[in-house]
């Protein structure tokens, strides 16, 4: 998907039907690029940018950021600079991705970890491509500066499990992919 494609699933979501009421705003954020606009707008966010010259019109209706939007790995993977530890396999297309988990203890991740989400952790053994594998993720994050040996990584390779590395905290992390809007496991999208 490219940010033109990516404005308008954005856009379809943002912009309630005429007539509908427009929620509280609880910040503004202004962008020329749709993924700065991403990348740092937050729940209850009044939207501003010149991407969407076309769309003034509803955009002066309500234009309100309630996260829960889906995006690809290569969205997120741009938007936070993360390192792509899996290269021979793609982040870009594939599922949507609205979900997230962290967490350090495995039986948590397969307990609780949304199928089709993302990890973030520290955990960088093989039972973390394992794990990731059993529970459906979409891919794991090492925070906090970790990378796996070369052998996981080949291992996640094999199992078609995208590996991405940053050197925030998980908390720092967190915070920035709900920024982007996912959520966790059972989060209503307007949370």
């Amino acid at each position: 998907m490219n940010l033109n494609e990516l404005a308008l699933k954005i856009n379809a979501r943002l912009f309630p039907p005429a007539g509908e009421r427009c929620p509280a705003v609880k910040s503004i954020h202004a962008a020329d690029t749709m993924s700065s606009l991403i990348a740092n707008a937050s729940p209850d966010t009044l939207l501003v940018t010149s991407s969407w010259a076309g769309q003034r019109r509803r955009a002066a209706h309500c234009s309100i950021f309630h996260g829960g939007i889906p995006m690809t790995l290569g969205h997120i993977v741009s938007a936070l600079g993360l390192e792509v530890l899996t290269r021979e396999l793609s982040v870009n297309g594939g599922a949507d991705v609205t979900k997230g988990h962290a967490s350090d203890l495995l039986s948590d991740v397969l307990a609780n970890a949304p199928s089709g989400g993302i990890l973030l952790t520290i955990q960088v053994h093989m039972n973390v491509i394992a794990v990731a594998l059993h529970a459906g993720l979409a891919a794991v994050v090492f925070t906090q500066g970790m990378r796996p040996e070369e052998l996981v990584r080949l291992k996640a390779v094999q199992e078609g499990i995208p590996l991405l590395a940053t050197n925030e905290s998980t908390f720092e992390l967190a915070g920035r992919l709900y920024a982007l809007g996912l959520r966790g496991r059972g989060q209503a999208e307007s949370e």
